[in-house]
């Protein structure tokens, strides 16, 4: 009994800090990330959305048209920018544009890079697809060019987005820290065992 419950701790570490590309059906939260840094401001975004795995065009497009059916939720905090800060949902919003250009996305996985028929997913070119959202009113992000929102409305801050990941990579620390935990158990059973 003990061994199996160590085994399974095992197999939750190495999945926790490994990460892996497995099949995903129903909701599916991307992670995003924004920083306004190649355009010289000190704006960022962060924020997530949550998508119908299993509905989502990939590979393929959607938009600009109107919000699809296959996204369920959106967020977006806007922090440092010199207007429009704050937090955006998803009735702020009234379209969106989602792009692989062609390539079969591993929607489990950092997206950026990902191989398209053009450009790696995420290259603000329009040859590497696009995602992008276009707000209802002036104060929210809207879309400006590829990749890139604009604050307030579309009149403030530049910003690009650089993150899109469905498995935000454990930070070194939460690795060390669990790895700290499991010797210290396998320590523990061996003097027990002694």
């Amino acid at each position: 009994m003990k061994k199996s419950i160590l085994k399974l701790i095992l197999l939750a570490a190495f999945v926790v800090c490994a990460g892996g590309s497995q099949a995903w059906a129903g909701p599916l939260t991307i992670y995003l990330q924004w920083s306004g840094a190649s355009f010289g401001n000190t704006a960022t975004a962060t924020g997530y959305m949550t998508v119908d795995a299993a509905a989502i065009p990939n590979p393929g497009s959607y938009g600009p048209l109107a919000l699809p059916s296959w996204l369920e939720d959106l967020s977006i905090t806007v922090t440092g920018a010199s207007s429009g800060n704050g937090t955006f949902t998803l009735p702020d919003f009234y379209d969106m544009v989602w792009n692989t250009n062609g390539g079969t996305l591993d929607l489990t996985e950092q997206l950026f890079g990902q191989p398209t028929s053009g450009s790696p997913w995420g290259t603000p070119n329009g040859h590497g697809g696009d995602l992008n959202f276009w707000s209802s009113g002036a104060g929210e992000p809207s879309a400006y060019t590829y990749f890139t929102l604009a604050t307030s409305g579309g009149d403030g801050d530049w910003l690009l987005l650089v993150s899109a990941t469905a498995n935000p990579v454990p930070e070194p620390a939460t690795c060390a820290l669990l790895a700290a935990g499991l010797a210290g158990l396998v320590i523990l059973k061996r003097k027990r065992m002694a």
